[in-house]
């Protein structure tokens, strides 16, 4: 049924299908389509949908003066031509095809053809769109809440700023639609639903703060009970649980690259979801849980900061070449007296004060170093204070760990390539 401001008394009898197939005599409410008994079982009644054509869409546009505003829930548009790749049709900016909190009410569009036309700001919600063709659509801000795109076109569509919270994407084509700032929280990807990276960018709507409570304000606040702070509190842990579903999904289509983006997206957003939570519970006085996520948002760190997660073959190459060139020849320089044998004490002091000293015992200490990671035993330095010595095991250690880590990180890094 449709109802605008030019005609408010089309819906005169309840929509609801009685057992015995007849449609309801009851009048329906003034607010929607079914009478006061029907609505209290909503979820279980059936009903026939108004059957609507393209030309009396345009009629109703024309009445309307424009689409925008216009309600078409509660209707059957399926199998209908309403966009064009070679005529100008009728844009669906503003309309509504589905309302928050009422699972009936979305629109059944399958099979539909939607070619290249424009739904800036539509609201689908709940709405049947299989096999509904939106090639080269523009759907920017619109609200895909709950609908159903199972084996939908979308190539090329603009779904930018597009909330799909719950939306079935299941084996939809989706090759080269624009993603950027769109709501993936708990959309279901499976099949062969064609998604990459590119097509989300270089971060979702969750990692901008700003981004996201402007995109709450225009999709989320006035369906919510919950003030605006409360939906932003939540932002990395949908973040985390966005990229897992993006990380399965890759790996389930072979898209190896993908997933391991993913894969550091999820764990980065582990580690803000981990701080966030625990300055919160902090303030909340609640000092136990706080500890216990501090202390995994500092792993994390440590991780992150070492490894990349196990991803990053440069950042451990570079903590290996700082303790072999930096780290382990400063420290030892600092932490006691060494024993030279008598050769390298004579060219030691054959040298001019200054530079070049410094470099002769520089590298003397860069091979004591490799000799203590790599335990050659071709140094001629001996530790004399026991300091020295624990210094010595204690480097050896971390040079150790650093080569096996490297090795695990490059096997990883090639089985990922």
């Amino acid at each position: 049924m449709i109802m605008d401001q030019s005609n408010k008394t089309i819906r005169k009898r309840c929509i609801a299908v009685t057992f015995t197939g007849e449609q309801c005599r009851r009048t329906s409410k003034s607010d929607g389509p079914f009478c006061s008994m029907h609505l209290k079982n909503s979820p279980y009644i059936s009903f026939r949908r108004q059957r609507l054509s393209r030309k009396e869409i345009v009629q109703l546009a024309e009445t309307n003066g424009g689409t925008n505003g216009l309600d078409f829930t509660y209707t059957d548009l399926s199998d209908l031509k309403l966009g064009s790749s070679v005529e100008k049709t009728l844009p669906f900016d503003g309309v509504i095809f589905g309302k928050y909190g009422d699972i009936l009410s979305g629109v059944v569009a399958e099979r539909t053809i939607f070619v290249r036309n424009s739904f800036r700001e539509a609201k689908f919600i709940g709405a049947n769109l299989r096999e509904a063709n939106f090639f080269l659509a523009n759907l920017t801000n619109a609200d895909l809440r709950f609908s159903d795109l199972t084996n939908a076109r979308l190539g090329y569509a603009n779904l930018s700023g597009a909330n799909l919270f719950g939306t079935r994407l299941i084996d939809a084509n989706m090759r080269d639609v624009n993603l950027h700032g769109a709501d993936l929280f708990r959309a279901v990807l499976s099949g062969r639903t064609e998604l990459t990276r590119e097509n989300i960018g270089e971060s979702i709507l969750q990692e901008d703060e700003n981004e996201y409570r402007e995109f709450i304000k225009r999709n989320i606040l006035a369906d919510s009970k919950n003030p605006l702070e409360h939906h932003l509190n939540d932002r990395f842990y949908k973040a985390v649980r966005i990229y897992e579903t993006l990380r399965v999904h890759f790996e389930a289509n072979g898209n190896t690259s993908d997933a391991n983006w993913a894969y550091l997206k999820e764990r980065r957003m582990k580690k803000k979801w981990n701080g966030a939570l625990s300055s919160e519970l902090w303030h909340q006085k609640d000092w136990k849980k706080s500890f216990v996520l501090r202390i995994r948002w500092i792993g994390d760190w440590f991780v992150e900061l070492l490894c990349d997660y196990g991803e990053s073959v440069s950042r451990v190459v570079g903590w290996l070449m700082a303790l072999i060139f930096f780290i382990g020849p400063l420290s030892l320089s600092l932490s006691g007296r060494f024993d030279w044998n008598d050769t390298n004490a004579r060219i030691y002091y054959s040298l001019e004060d200054g530079l070049p000293r410094f470099l002769y015992s520089y590298f003397q200490y860069l091979l004591y170093t490799l000799d203590t990671i790599t335990t050659a035993n071709f140094s001629v330095l001996r530790p004399v204070y026991d300091l020295t010595r624990l210094l010595s095991a204690v480097m050896a250690s971390i040079g150790i760990i650093l080569l096996g880590l490297l090795g695990f990180v490059t096997g990883n890094r090639i089985r990922h390539s």
